[in-house]
């Protein structure tokens, strides 16, 4: 087994490589997986950190163990497992919020949320009790709900206690357990209703499936929009399996808590919009409260063809109504906060885009955070907007017998030049990444900003525009193809196309690839990509120098203007990022790889910067990240002129490991973009510039799993001891395969002698008979016949393939006739009416809604059952009342007869 590995398996090994001997991964032998209907590719991420604890879910089980006694070579090994009554499906999805205290999990169909431990030292007992409350169980986990695709925590949220659940139908749900856990706050959809019509419809379950969604704000953003001036944070991105991209905007949780600087710009900023896209002097003129600097006014409504039909007045009528409600529940002293100096300016135009950006002298980071109600004045529902326009189109797969199909995204803010994420008053520009199934990774600069949009009856559909600036492909196709044959003079045809069954994997493991996109938890230039192959690690070194261009005005002597540094990017025949793959869990020996389930970054200053993958036969791998030193200008410290030839000695030997080595998997240039060739030079060398740099991908060993030795431990229990056994067997049997192994070696090396010394012979026989035809040894007149011959041959051949290709073509005519157009139809209406009726995975089918239908029905039935036995009482009662005694009869009947 080709497996290569530089450290040990044992608690001993170095911090973080020790933590793969943790008790919190071992699985008992007789736990069986939880039974899953769903087998298609699938979102999963069932490990993560909090501060310096460690999550990890195994099947419906969650374990939880602190980095601190683990990293600690005297303290005991051990975890505690959270008892989540609620949790009674195969975990798929981990998501811990913002605050640490409430976790959401997921299946493939059912949700829930659990309230964590404080701390997981507190009491000697393995189990802690925590509370748990089930999401929406009429939406999710009844019999033929669609497939759960993604969730995630807002970060605007007030409390941290807004969940966002996206389902494979494309609905987006808002839910609150705070305040009702049962029926959504908010719902969404990324797909406009059509109606119902009895026509042919065309489009395909890919085109209908949403497989992941991200917001416009950063998960880590605990500053409430500060610094930004657009609506950026409220705008949602979803992305269809077939790569189409949707955002929806404005999509604001039900409770929200934000800088009410945020409001006044935003307020501002569309103010500034409907003056420029209505061509409005006199509204120029009018003093405008402060901006962020250098916001964007680009968007999509001003990028889209045919301005004049997209009904501007209505739109920014529209946001100007949503925002008075928010701003309506400002605080007074909140909103007299702002300064009133701003100036316009006209930019560059980027992807024939005309961009205004306005600037400021505000300082506005001292105010309060707010908390505000999600206006409810408009009630038209959100446009889809989309699908976006990728300009200029990304470069198409290197494989096209392969589907694209999209699988993850996420969006990143630009980070400043120490890769550390934007802070309040940063470029409103951020970076939009989507990850594929075959490897394929497009990143897309967000230029030309989404603004609020609402579904107007007989309105055209908008179709925002995004700058594709490079293609990253990681090559997952290389494991599914041979290794290239050796260099011949002329190749055979079965040299050119090799069988896929001598491929390294198979391609069922192609089909259930479903990469994730990961964030790094310090560093805002840095994204993980975790896949059934392993980790890679994309480093986007570029976007100081978009932000420094962003940032100023105009062009410098040191500094490129944005249109200049775009045109430079885009140009460049090689990559942009940085790609290194981390992790490799396939094994080419035994034709199988191990799917990563999990990866999570470790940032807590007690335990250290590392990174964790957890594979599905449960295998952990730790892997130390290096933490970057800010590199100081010159004016910044002094240098001593003693010091100076080494500083340049070893900036020399650094640039030459550098330009020496070779990235696995990587796209990348030699020199990173981030250091510009016009920058003035650093004070000194960084050690770790660029990072991931050398890093070579890690196996992991697939030994047997061996228990854990306990400090103070004499004797051994009887599952430690089955374990030792399995061990011991596992190893025997490997030796005796050894032996064997070489017993069918030697023989077949004898076979290959034997067949060399045939093939000799039969050539030189060969030999013998052409020397004898045309050679040195033939009779005089036969050299001549004997080419005569062949060269009669050879001008016969080409008539007789023609004739032999149009006898097979006579065949082929004769017995494969053409369907006549009544078969076309009927077949067509069999694959339309199989289409209809199979289950899919957006739970559109009419099998799926039979199955809602009846469980409806089945919950309904005992409250209809109550009902009808009340009005049932209350029928007797009444004709029981309305009975009269028989002396009652007589008075009656007496008065009457007087």
């Amino acid at each position: 087994m080709h497996i290569q590995t530089h450290y040990p398996t044992s608690s001993d090994a170095p911090w973080p490589q020790s933590l793969r001997s943790h008790p919190i991964f071992d699985v008992p032998e007789d736990l069986q997986p939880l039974p899953n209907a769903y087998s298609g590719p699938q979102r999963r991420s069932r490990v993560l950190f909090r501060d310096s604890d460690i999550l990890v879910a195994v099947n419906n089980q969650i374990r939880i163990a602190s980095l601190q006694e683990a990293k600690s070579p005297r303290s005991p090994r051990s975890y505690k497992t959270l008892h989540a009554p609620q949790v009674q499906f195969q975990i798929e999805q981990m998501v811990l919020n913002a605050d640490g205290r409430l976790l959401a999990v997921a299946g493939t169909h059912q949700v829930a949320v659990v309230v964590l431990p404080s701390s997981s030292r507190g009491g000697r007992s393995p189990l802690i009790e925590c509370k748990s409350i089930r999401v929406a169980p009429f939406y999710y986990g009844a019999k033929g709900s669609p497939r759960i695709a993604k969730l995630d925590w807002h970060p605007l949220g007030e409390g941290n206690t807004s969940l966002f659940v996206l389902t494979a139908d494309a609905l987006l749900r808002e839910f609150d357990v705070t305040m009702d856990a049962e029926e959504p706050l908010q719902t969404f959809s990324f797909l406009q209703k059509r109606k119902k019509s009895n026509t042919f419809n065309m489009d395909d379950s890919q085109s209908t499936e949403t497989v992941s969604f991200t917001f416009g704000c950063s998960n880590y953003d605990a500053q409430g929009a500060r610094g930004t001036s657009d609506w950026t944070p409220l705008t949602v991105y979803g992305l269809l399996r077939n790569g189409d991209l949707y955002a929806l905007c404005p999509v604001c949780p039900s409770r929200i808590r934000v800088d009410p600087v945020f409001i006044t710009s935003l307020e501002a900023y569309v103010r500034g919009k409907e003056a420029l896209a209505l061509n409005d002097s006199s509204l120029m003129s009018t003093p405008i409260p402060a901006f962020n600097p250098t916001s964007s006014f680009s968007s999509s409504t001003s990028s889209t063809p045919g301005m004049e039909e997209l009904d501007l007045p209505s739109i920014y009528d529209h946001q100007r109504k949503y925002i008075a409600t928010l701003t309506k529940q400002l605080p007074e002293e909140g909103s007299q906060q702002m300064a009133t100096s701003f100036t316009l300016r006209k930019d560059v135009s980027i992807s024939s885009v005309s961009t205004v950006s306005i600037s400021s002298h505000s300082n506005t980071t001292g105010t309060q955070l707010v908390t505000l109600n999600a206006p409810t004045t408009i009630k038209l529902e959100l446009e889809a907007q989309g699908p976006f326009r990728f300009q200029p189109a990304p470069a198409p797969s290197p494989e096209p017998e392969w589907d694209e199909l999209a699988s993850d995204i996420i969006y990143l803010k630009l980070a400043s030049t120490d890769g550390k994420r934007s802070s309040a008053g940063a470029t409103a520009a951020g970076t939009i990444l989507i990850a594929y199934a075959d490897g394929r990774v497009d990143v897309c600069l967000d230029l030309v900003k989404v603004e609020a949009v609402w579904c107007r009856p007989g309105a055209p559909h908008s179709s925002p525009v995004t700058l594709a600036l490079e293609t990253i492909n990681l090559n997952f196709l290389s494991y599914f193809r041979p290794a290239p044959p050796p260099q011949q003079a002329r190749p055979s045809p079965s040299s050119l196309q090799p069988l896929l069954t001598s491929a390294p994997l198979h391609p069922r493991f192609l089909a259930s690839n479903h990469p994730v996109l990961m964030r790094d938890a310090v560093y805002g230039d840095s994204v993980y990509v975790t896949h059934n192959f392993g980790v890679h690690a994309i480093w986007l070194g570029w976007m100081s120098d978009v932000r420094r261009a962003l940032e100023r005005k105009d062009a410098t002597e040191d500094f490129k203007s944005l249109q200049d540094l775009l045109d430079d990017l885009l140009e460049q025949d090689e990559g942009l990022s940085h790609v290194v793959q981390l992790l490799d869990t396939v094994d080419p020996a035994m034709r199988i790889t191990f799917p990563v389930v999990g990866c999570a970054v470790s940032s807590d200053v007690f335990v250290d910067y590392s990174l964790l993958a957890f594979t599905s036969h449960h295998q952990a791998v730790g892997m130390e990240l290096n933490v970057r030193v800010p590199e100081p200008q010159a004016n910044e410290i002094g240098i001593m002129a003693e010091a100076a030839p080494h500083l340049r000695a070893l900036r020399k030997s650094s640039d030459a490991l550098n330009n020496n080595t070779t990235l696995v998997q990587s796209t990348d240039k030699n020199q990173p973009s981030g250091q510009s060739a016009s920058s003035p030079p650093p004070a000194y060398a960084a050690y770790n510039a660029a990072p991931f740099v050398g890093v070579t991908p890690y196996r992991p060993p697939p030994l047997p799993p061996v228990p854990s030795v306990i400090v103070g431990k004499t004797e051994a229990d009887p599952t430690q001891l089955r374990q030792f056994a399995t061990a011991v067997a596992t190893m025997a049997e490997y030796h005796r395969s050894l032996g064997v192994t070489a017993g069918v070696l030697e023989e077949r090396v004898f076979l290959l002698t034997k067949e060399r010394d045939r093939q000799m012979a039969v050539t030189m026989t060969l030999k013998n008979r052409v020397d004898k035809l045309v050679g040195r040894d033939s009779v005089a007149g036969q050299r001549q016949a004997t080419l005569a011959k062949f060269n009669r041959i050879s001008a016969i051949q080409p008539t007789l393939l023609k004739r032999i290709d149009w006898v097979l073509q006579r065949l082929m005519d004769t017995y494969n006739g053409a369907l006549t157009e009544k078969e076309k139809a009927y077949f067509e209406e069999l694959r339309r009416m199989r289409k209809q009726i199979l289950p899919t995975a957006d739970g559109n089918s009419l099998l799926s809604k039979a199955d809602m239908l009846s469980k409806q029905l089945e919950l309904l039935m005992p409250t209809v059952k109550d009902i009808n036995e009340k009005e049932k009482a209350m029928k007797e009662g009444q004709i029981q009342s309305n009975k009269l005694g028989t002396k009652q009869m007589l008075d009656i009947g007496r008065k009457l007869g007087s």
